[in-house]
């Protein structure tokens, strides 16, 4: 067994390995004691998001998962409709799951959480000998993220990076910000606008460690969502987002 990042990952056999992520959401919901209202199924929609593009970002598949909906009984189908649509948008089809409720006391206080269990093929890791890191999308927490829709990765957004020539790895950047997942790589970002220690809450941005050659290509993509953080990088100015 491998602790890597946010995920747990488990031998199967000699070509396969399970990989298991999980997130959750306390105090945003629609109780009394919610810091933060939303509807249910966006609260289980963002949750979702976080587990899995943990999941696809280590190169797994879903193929099962459960939740935890801690909050009015009566909007559990709206927490599971949540994750649905969730896993729709990012492709996924009819994955089988189970879920687990509290029903022996009242609940003031919503908390919806999901853990993914996905495969994928073992395979040798390809580097890059001088890699950029970029950031697609910008670090958001709490109201910010219903604010500013338009700053954060897409679920589209995010397939279409996956898919991308030269990309060497993609972490999704949670509550410790951007400056500690870099730091972990050993590198130290390039002034920018953006606070990189900042939490980035549902994961509202990634990095991604690219080929300099895929710079373009992707500046075509992502336009101002995309900030170059390190190394070198031809004619354009490092640690700035670009039209």
């Amino acid at each position: 067994m491998i602790r890597l990042r946010d995920a747990v990952i488990i031998d199967l056999d000699s070509e396969h390995e399970l990989v298991i992520t999980t997130d959750g959401c306390t105090g945003i919901g629609n109780l009394e004691g919610d810091l933060f209202p939303l509807e249910i199924e966006e609260v289980a929609w963002t949750a979702c998001k976080v587990a899995l593009m943990e999941l696809i970002s280590l190169g797994a598949r879903p193929v099962g998962y459960a939740f935890n909906h801690i909050a009015d009984l009566a909007d559990h189908n709206k927490t599971e409709a949540g994750i649905e649509k969730c896993l729709n948008d990012f492709g996924f089809i009819d994955i089988p799951h189970i879920s687990s409720s509290e029903k022996n006391f009242k609940v003031h206080q919503t908390t919806i959480t999901i853990a993914l269990t996905g495969v994928r093929e073992k395979r040798e890791k390809t580097k890059c000998s001088n890699p950029v890191y970029v950031l697609i999308g910008e670090p958001l927490v709490g109201m910010e993220v219903l604010e500013n829709p338009e700053k954060m990765i897409l679920p589209e957004e995010f397939i279409r990076l996956k898919k991308a020539e030269g990309i060497y790895e993609i972490i999704p950047v949670g509550s410790h910000g951007v400056e500690w997942e870099l730091s972990q790589f050993g590198v130290k970002p390039l002034e920018t606008v953006i606070d990189l220690k900042k939490s980035a809450g549902p994961a509202t941005c990634v990095i991604a460690e690219v080929c300099p050659a895929s710079i373009d290509g992707l500046r075509e993509i992502f336009g101002r969502k995309l900030t170059i953080l390190s190394s070198e990088c031809g004619p354009f100015r490092e640690g700035e987002a670009y039209a």
